[in-house]
């Protein structure tokens, strides 16, 4: 699969986005990977998001690596925080180029197995209990709205979640 590369208006501001398709081998080779996003699959092809602004907007769970941490670690961390999930199978599927002006970085994309759903509990980034809720995989970019790196995601998702289906 070749790179997507779109663009889009954030705040004002135009952001470049590109999705580099690949294996961990990708962590090793491009930097810095300043965050890590699960598509975090139940049992029944359904998939976690989150949100903080009682639902205008919706995202998969995430977020920033802390000193000392690989992704792989942030994801799990992140999961747990904002989510309230445990994962498991974690996969992971490539990276997602962000160009922001004059800043270049790099976000981490995974699949994952919904674990276990715990109780919610307070985000401690955002100080307060995210809005929590689980959608069908294959309609994810309806809510997300995302573009092609998300329909891509949507796609890689949904065959894994067959190939490792319980």
């Amino acid at each position: 699969m070749a790179n997507i590369i779109q663009k889009v208006i954030l705040n004002g501001k135009e952001v470049l986005f590109e999705w580099l398709p690949g294996g961990r081998e990708l962590v090793g080779q491009f930097s810095p990977i300043t965050q890590a996003y699960g598509l975090c699959v139940n049992e029944s092809k359904e998939v976690a998001i989150v949100s903080d602004d009682e639902g205008k907007t919706w995202t998969l769970p995430g977020g920033s690596v802390e000193q000392g941490e690989t992704v792989w670690q942030t994801l799990e961390r992140e999961v747990a925080e904002e989510a309230d999930i445990e994962i498991s199978g974690i996969k992971f599927l490539g990276l997602q180029k962000v160009t922001n002006e004059s800043r270049i970085y790099y976000q981490a994309r995974f699949f994952c197995r919904v674990k276990r759903i715990l109780p919610q509990t307070i985000d401690p980034a955002k100080g307060k209990v995210l809005m929590r809720k689980f959608v069908p995989l294959a309609t994810l970019n309806q809510v997300l709205k995302w573009g092609n790196i998300a329909d891509e995601l949507v796609r890689l998702s949904m065959n894994l979640a067959a190939r490792t289906a319980r």
